[in-house]
């Protein structure tokens, strides 16, 4: 959503994000390429030179069916090249009592 992008332009901005290394082998869900063209069931093959990401995350409490969870949302930048990855969404469900309780439904 555009206020998902917001949120993780800014932290681009700032560099708020880990930096973690990857290895060959690791899936990494979507991946745009250089050229704008999306790669689904992303796996790394780079098994040499620079093989970091910096690793940005959101997280945001959303409704899904009924129920408040909270959704973790995570960017991925590569060291070595233009190819961003973005892994599957994590969601958590929360106890009752969380509070409060969004009103807007995950997508």
């Amino acid at each position: 959503t555009p206020a998902e992008q917001k949120v993780f332009l800014e932290k681009i901005a700032k560099q708020d994000g880990v930096m973690t290394t990857f290895k060959r082998g690791d899936v990494l869900g979507l991946m745009t390429t250089g050229s704008g063209k999306l790669r689904t069931n992303t796996t790394v093959q780079f098994d040499k030179g620079d093989n970091r990401m910096r690793v940005y995350t959101h997280e945001q409490l959303v409704r899904l069916n009924g129920d408040c969870v909270l959704r973790q949302m995570v960017l991925l930048e590569p060291s070595i090249c233009t190819n961003w990855s973005r892994p599957p969404d994590v969601i958590k469900r929360l106890p009752d009592a969380v509070s409060p309780m969004p009103t807007k439904e995950a997508k």
